[in-house]
């Protein structure tokens, strides 16, 4: 994935927000791990940190980290659709098969789409740990 500092050009490659939800909630999953939408507000803060260019969401501080209305928008649109649920940005986000269908399918078409996303898949993963407790 293509780092840039802020005085140069978006890249084209950038990498979708959704994409990054979609993998974070599926990454989570297998390690037994459900996330809140401030999680995966605090895992898309944490790769624009490290650089990773990201698609960027409009973030604000909240008591104990960082909150996206963009993440609060895709989770709320899942519900609408009848694919999961959230009821609060702190409790766990709860898919059911429907949303679990949307979320392979995001992950599979970028895998055939974007040659850099099984690179940054560890690093979503590493977001991911800090957020369990030790």
């Amino acid at each position: 994935m293509i780092t840039r500092s802020p005085e140069e050009k978006v890249s084209e490659s950038r990498l979708g927000a959704v994409v990054v939800m979609a993998t974070s909630l599926y990454l989570a999953e297998v390690f037994s791990r459900r996330l809140s939408v401030e999680d995966l507000s605090a895992i898309l803060h944490g790769l624009e940190e490290e650089g990773l260019d990201v698609e960027p969401v409009a973030m604000r501080r909240v008591p104990g980290g960082v909150y996206s209305e963009n993440v609060a928008h895709w989770i709320g649109m899942l519900e609408a659709f009848g694919c999961g649920r959230a009821d609060s940005c702190t409790k766990p986000i709860e898919l059911n098969s429907s949303g679990w269908q949307i979320v392979h399918e995001i992950i599979s078409k970028e895998r055939t789409q974007n040659a850099d996303f099984l690179r940054v898949s560890p690093l979503i993963l590493k977001q991911i740990q800090r957020l369990i407790p030790q």
